[in-house]
């Protein structure tokens, strides 16, 4: 039985019930070891995590608020119900980069004593799975979305942005009671008792309480298959099905569409696969590692419960929770490099932003001012020689 750096014993899923985990805390002694304890992590460690941490954090909260001031901003850009789906996704995004500083506290300087108040670590925990499921689901349907595109153009059109804001929103409401919730409702933050040899004596002191242990192990069984390996299987099946359906549909579009009606076909297509494969890669970077596909079969084939284990275990649990981080970064670049008038809109945005277009406006002005100004002699002369006032 090894600890998981996201602060849970990591049991191999299909030899899970709830006697089996209870008998094994039930079996584990509580008298203290003799064994004196020391933290998972070095100061190298620390500052490593801290920078990464810091500045992931400082371009997602830029590159995530910027994307929604531009799709708020702009009117053409908010009728595309595909825009729709990525201004959720930069919302969900931005909103795990804002609290993502209290997992590098709790991993850190809080690992021993949470000195923040008990709300930021139940925040912590609920808001982050909240956002994790969201953001799995928005993946998911703008996965589907793009399939029903390349399949059905007309079904498409009844897809009106009226429902897509319902299938937001519908989203948004179940990963809150399905994640959130049920979270904060396992964490907590306390002193752990470091000379026991309870499985919750190594975890943060930010985690899950080991009284919601058995239920917190089952919960994540079910939880995780329906809101992150089921997302991940059927992302990378949906986007094989668009691409094999582009091909078949190009082969027969060859023989009824003139060359430039075939060349601008084309030209969309590869933007909306470029779009399709950008989000979806940014997505498995960072939660294939989050939902400890990896770190799971580390964990159950590790027999080494020693320091060097505790301290594997601990950077490879902060480095997954890096590789999120920095899909959140991407994302914003992914959005714009997968999609034309996105990137030129946040273009135009930054040079507004910037005054860079108001002294192209005057510059330009001045230029038109002048060029009028020059050509009235000549209008006057040609009036004056043809008798007209």
């Amino acid at each position: 039985m090894a600890i998981s750096a996201f602060g849970m014993v990591d049991i191999p899923f299909q030899n899970l019930s709830t006697s089996t985990v209870s008998q094994s805390l039930d079996s584990i002694p509580t008298n203290s070891t003799t064994v004196p304890y020391q933290v998972p992590f070095s100061e190298v460690d620390v500052i490593i995590s801290a920078v990464l941490f810091v500045t992931f954090l400082v371009l997602g909260v830029v590159g995530n608020t910027l994307t929604i001031a531009v799709l708020v901003s702009t009117n053409s850009l908010k009728r595309s119900i595909f825009n729709q789906f990525i201004l959720s996704l930069c919302i969900s995004d931005l909103v795990s980069a804002l609290i993502s500083w209290i997992n590098l506290y709790r991993r850190t300087w809080g690992f021993e004593h949470f000195a923040l108040p008990n709300a930021f670590c139940l925040v912590y925990w609920g808001v982050d799975i909240w956002t994790s499921y969201v953001t799995a689901c928005h993946i998911l349907s703008f996965a589907i979305l793009r399939y029903i595109s390349v399949i059905s153009a007309n079904y498409m059109k009844r897809i009106t942005g009226f429902y897509a804001k319902i299938w937001i929103s519908v989203i948004w409401f179940v990963a809150f009671f399905a994640g959130c919730v049920p979270m904060a409702l396992f964490s907590g933050a306390r002193d752990r008792d470091r000379s026991s040899l309870l499985p919750v004596a190594k975890w943060p002191s930010c985690t899950q309480n080991e009284e919601w242990l058995v239920t917190y192990i089952i919960y994540s069984y079910y939880a995780y298959s329906i809101f992150f390996y089921i997302p991940i299987v059927s992302v990378v099946i949906v986007s094989l099905l668009i691409a094999t359906t582009m091909l078949k549909g190009r082969k027969q579009r060859t023989k009824s569409l003139s060359q430039v009606a075939m060349i601008k076909r084309r030209r969309k297509e590869k933007q909306a696969i470029l779009q399709l494969a950008l989000i979806v890669g940014s997505f498995l970077l960072g939660y294939v590692p989050f939902t400890e596909l990896a770190f799971e079969f580390y964990t159950i084939n590790s027999t080494d419960s020693g320091d060097g284990a505790l301290k594997a275990e601990w950077r490879f649990g902060t480095f997954q929770y890096i590789c999120l981080r920095f899909s959140e970064c991407l994302n914003p670049v992914f959005y714009n490099l997968g999609s034309s008038k996105l990137r030129c809109e946040t273009s135009k945005f930054c040079r507004r932003l910037f005054g860079c277009q108001d002294r192209g406006s005057e510059r330009s002005t001045e230029s038109s001012v002048g060029a009028e100004t020059h050509a009235r002699p000549v209008v006057y002369v040609n009036a004056i020689a043809s008798g007209r006032p």
